[in-house]
């Protein structure tokens, strides 16, 4: 069952990460561990101030492991068959990224309802 969510994972972990190379100094797991805490941020921000995450926001906690917001994105281009591999290897991470992510989408589906209503 997890394995059917991976793509869905990568897909959403690719399109919020980008896809060009890295030289990023983090490894595989600070990758993931860095994306679910900026899904979380990003579903805080989309609860609280119906907003996507702004550029500085997604800075400042990239620095906080050292890198810059442009190496967390090409991050995932560079490294995707370790971070598909990873978490086939660790499904309870996949599932809290897709969680999250089916959250964001949910929250957004609903604010972009209410506006046409």
């Amino acid at each position: 069952m997890t394995s059917k969510r991976i793509p869905v994972v990568v897909l959403v972990a690719l399109a919020l990460g980008g896809v060009a190379s890295a030289g990023a100094e983090i490894t595989v797991a600070e990758y993931v561990e860095l994306s679910i805490e900026r899904l979380e941020m990003a579903l805080a921000t989309w609860a609280e101030e119906n907003r996507p995450l702004e550029a500085d926001e997604e800075s400042a906690l990239c620095e906080t492991y050292g890198i810059s917001s442009e190496e967390y994105h090409a991050f995932s281009g560079a490294h995707q068959e370790q971070i598909v591999a990873y978490l086939e290897d660790n499904p309870e991470l996949a599932e809290t990224i897709q969680s999250l992510s089916d959250q964001i989408t949910g929250i957004i589906e609903q604010s972009q309802s209410e506006a046409q209503e």
